[in-house]
């Protein structure tokens, strides 16, 4: 998925056979869906435990890669406009919302995704500091049918759509975030994956034909913010369980190391892979390769840059800018 958010960014999907591409191109706008139904899945203890020093500790987690990342950004697009006079677009108030929202069209606007995560975990953790289990959960099924209520009324988009590129989207998208939110939580309150692994086979199986079948249902059309609707929480959804399921315990030891060290450095991906491009558009204009290959090497290229910061510099506040 972390590869599949470089390949919506910068694929050039006309140049290749829709056949070949077909699971790329279908899967290219599922990531964000897929990544807050597991973020808040994993997050589902921590908001049960009410503990203020850890919601502290949690929004400084969260906070120090939309900060540094910002940071990193504009003094390296800085750099390159003052040296290498690259041209690039920049004024300061870029850094201003590149922190506040994470959207600003010069630097990175990737990260607003991490500003809707800080935002719907305050809410979520306000809403259990202040309820039982039980009755917070309700409140979330209640904010679920509101997300909705507000999508598919137009109300969402009419609030936000005619304001400034760094606020419509960031803002506009919250309500569309907060149903994965809510469905990763009510996955793990209810122990859901658990229960679901007696049947892991059959389950994977109606997971692909499921997934494989939404693409036919006549899904009711909403305008919004590119993450509203019923589609892709459902499509989401059928990927995510199956994942969930895959019988990874029976992988031998040293392949599963493969899978978490090409996995490490997701985090450090996904904030970083819009700087790696524009190095590659500054010093390499011309490289001969289709979009694709260039996604490829961009994540190839992403995933050594952060391998090299986390080995030169290797102290906790680096760490978490990567992983």
């Amino acid at each position: 998925m972390a590869f599949e958010v470089i390949l919506a960014h910068f694929c050039n999907w006309d140049e290749y056979n829709p056949l070949i591409v077909w699971p790329f191109r279908q899967m290219v706008s599922l990531a964000v869906s897929c990544f807050a139904i597991m973020s808040f899945y994993l997050m589902t203890d921590f908001f049960l435990k009410r503990d203020r020093s850890r919601f502290v500790q949690r929004t400084k987690r969260l906070a120090i890669p939309q900060i540094g990342w910002a940071f990193i950004y504009f003094f390296t697009y800085l750099l390159l406009n003052l040296l290498f006079h690259a041209g690039l677009a920049l004024k300061p108030v870029d850094l201003f919302w590149q922190i506040l929202t994470g959207h600003s069209m010069n630097l990175n606007p990737t990260m607003w995704y991490q500003f809707n995560v800080i935002i719907i975990t305050a809410l979520f953790y306000l809403v259990f500091s202040k309820t039982d289990d039980h009755k917070g959960f309700i409140v979330l099924i209640v904010l679920l049918i509101f997300s909705y209520f507000m999508q598919y009324s137009g109300i969402n988009r009419a609030l936000f759509k005619d304001l400034p590129f760094e606020l419509k989207k960031p803002l506009g998208r919250i309500l569309e975030v907060i149903p994965f939110a809510v469905i990763g939580f009510i996955l793990k309150y209810l122990n859901i994956f658990e229960h679901l692994k007696k049947h892991r086979y059959l389950v994977m199986i109606i997971c692909v034909v499921a997934f494989l079948a939404g693409f036919y249902v006549p899904w009711p059309e909403v305008k919004g913010f590119d993450y509203s609707g019923f589609a892709k929480p459902y499509l989401s959804l059928c990927i995510v369980t199956f994942a969930y399921l895959a019988p990874f315990e029976y992988l031998n030891t040293n392949i599963k190391k493969v899978i978490l060290k090409i996995t490490d450095y997701t985090m450090g991906i996904y904030c970083s892979h819009r700087l790696v491009y524009t190095l590659f558009y500054v010093f390499v204009p011309n490289l001969p390769l289709h979009s694709f290959e260039k996604c490829i090497l961009i994540y190839f290229v992403s995933y050594l840059m952060c391998f090299l910061i986390d080995h030169i510099f290797p102290n906790k506040a680096v760490k978490k800018l990567l992983s």
